[in-house]
This record gives structure tokens, sequence and C-alpha cells, in this order.
């Protein structure tokens, strides 16, 4: 089944400076994700998961309103309390790390440091 664009930005407000900022999800941040899904020759999502965890990137998934959320927690930048989660949302738990993969490695290029979305954070 086909993730719709929407199930991508369930957290776009996410109020925590824990959280990295990329550009927002529309509709050409989804075409970008669909060509890079067609043309990229990269590893499986077994084979992610097993990179991430090699290098200090913790993964976790949840269901939530009937999509699944995987988040990477960039472990270092955690302890130095910086930013340091990403998120990714699909219908499955592979195409969510896939999309959570391609935001740290496509729209951020590859640095877990937050783009200026010129979108306010709330403060608390």
């Amino acid at each position: 089944m086909a993730t719709k664009p929407y199930d991508r930005v369930k957290n776009t407000n996410n109020a925590s400076d824990n959280f990295l900022r990329t550009p927002y999800w529309d509709a050409h941040a989804e075409e970008g994700y669909q060509v890079w899904l067609k043309s990229a020759s990269r590893e499986s999502p077994p084979d992610l998961l097993d990179e991430y965890l090699l290098n200090g990137i913790a993964v976790s998934f949840k269901l939530l309103e009937s999509s699944v959320c995987c988040t990477l927690i960039n472990v270092a930048l955690r302890d130095k309390e910086q930013p340091h989660l990403l998120t990714g949302w699909a219908d499955n738990w592979n195409d969510a790390l896939l999309v959570a993969h391609y935001k740290i490695t496509e729209q951020l290029g590859g640095n877990w440091v937050s783009v200026d979305t010129g979108r306010k954070v709330p403060r608390r």
C-alpha cells in the first residue's frame, strides 16, 4: 500500500527541541522521496538497522493511528543534550525506516543538524 504524504508529517509541529528539523514534507518532498526510492541503490532495511546500531544510532518503532513511526536516536547527541531525534512515518516498518533514512541522508546531507525551516518552534 502506498504511503500518503500526510502520514509523513504527523509530528512536524513537535514542540520538543530534541527533534531535528527537516524541510516540511509536502508534495515536492514526497516526489523527491519517490524518485530516490526508484533510483537509489542502497542497503536493505535489515542491513540499515545493523548499520545504524553499529554506529551508535538507536532505532525504535511505534504503531500510532495505523501508521508506523520509526525514530532514529543519535545517542552521542542525546548525551550532549543536543537535538538527536529524527522520525519517518509510513504504513510499515520497512518504509518508515527508509523515510527516516532518506531524511537524514538526502534532506540533511548525512548531518545530524537541523535545517532552517522557517517554522517557529513553540517554547515551553
